[in-house]
Order: structure tokens, then sequence, then C-alpha cells
């Protein structure tokens, strides 16, 4: 899946529509700190999973690796917080947030 995302990003955006809507993703807390507040990309054709969107925005580069590898880093989609086997359709928004802590 992850590969049909990286072609779709290859094609460039009028192609890459076609594949898909735009999938909105945002990063909050620490994460937005390092990768800032807000990723578009063009999304594939058909269904991929919370884990396949990490795995895919990981092999971008070593600090979003980091950032999204750590223990604890939780996915939501449509402002609902999801495990990572949670298939995600195109035009979906997805957040990623860091632990979080009381106090």
């Amino acid at each position: 899946m992850a590969l049909i995302w990286l072609k779709a990003w290859a094609m460039g955006r009028d192609e890459a529509a076609q594949a898909g809507e735009a999938m909105r993703i945002l990063f909050f807390g620490r994460l937005g700190e390092q990768l800032g507040s807000e990723l578009e990309i063009d999304s594939p054709g058909e269904s991929w999973t919370i884990a396949e969107l990490r795995e895919s925005l990981c092999s971008r580069s070593e600090l979003f690796r980091e950032a999204l590898g750590r223990p604890g880093v939780r996915a939501c989609v449509d402002q609902v917080i999801v495990p990572d086997d949670v298939q995600l359709r195109p035009g979906q928004e997805v957040a990623f947030i860091p632990p979080l802590s009381g106090g």
C-alpha cells in the first residue's frame, strides 16, 4: 500500500488527484514542533491502514521516523483516536498526537 502512495505522489498533483482525494495529516504537540503542524498528501485510490500511512511517513526522513516511531504516539481519524489497523478512506483527516500526561 505504501508503494501505491509513493507512486501517486510521484505522478504529480493532477494525476494523483485522479487516484484519490487529498488526505490532511495534522501533527500536535511536540510532533507539530518537529514536523510542522500540517501536511497534505495524495491518498491512494484504495484503502490503507494507519500503520501503512505511518510507515509511509516514516520513510520520508529520519526525523519522521524518530517522531512517529516513539511509543505512545497515537493516531486520530476524523477527530477520534483509533488503533493502527483502522482502514482509511480518501479525504479523511488524520492527526498524530504525542503521549499525553496529566497534572
